[in-house]
């Protein structure tokens, strides 16, 4: 509104651009039944401990354990950079780092999902070997 777009935007607040878009259902966001409005809790962990089989901080994981994976954090030298494959750096002595992404994932979401899970697979994101 203060860049001078006031015909374009009717609203005085944002909760009003949110009860208009849900007038065609017969709600406003106070009334929505699929709106939950929750306030974070802090050190829920103090409470109710983490979500591990020990109710603990696992670095050792039972449940990768139990799965037959190791337990472990590890490391796994790439294979394109100078230790894994000397004679390659050789001619390319510099190793680019990027922040690794999975694309078919967005943040901590969707991976519940078994048929993204399965696309992901493809590309070699979930494979220890």
């Amino acid at each position: 509104m203060r860049l001078g777009q006031k015909e374009f935007w009717p609203w005085e607040t944002l909760e009003d651009a949110h009860d208009d878009r849900l007038k065609p259902l017969g709600y406003t966001l106070k009334t929505s039944p699929r709106v939950i409005k929750k306030t974070a809790e802090f050190k829920k962990y103090e409470r109710q401990g983490f979500a591990t089989l020990t109710g603990k901080v696992e670095l050792y994981s039972t449940v990768l354990e139990k799965l037959g994976y190791d337990p472990l954090p590890y490391f796994k030298e790439a294979p394109e950079t100078q230790l894994g494959n000397p004679e390659l750096a050789k001619e390319y002595p510099f190793t680019l780092l990027t922040g690794g992404r999975v694309y078919n994932y967005y943040h901590s979401e969707w991976r519940q999902v078994k048929s993204v899970r399965k696309k992901a697979s493809l590309f070699n994101c979930t494979d220890k070997s």
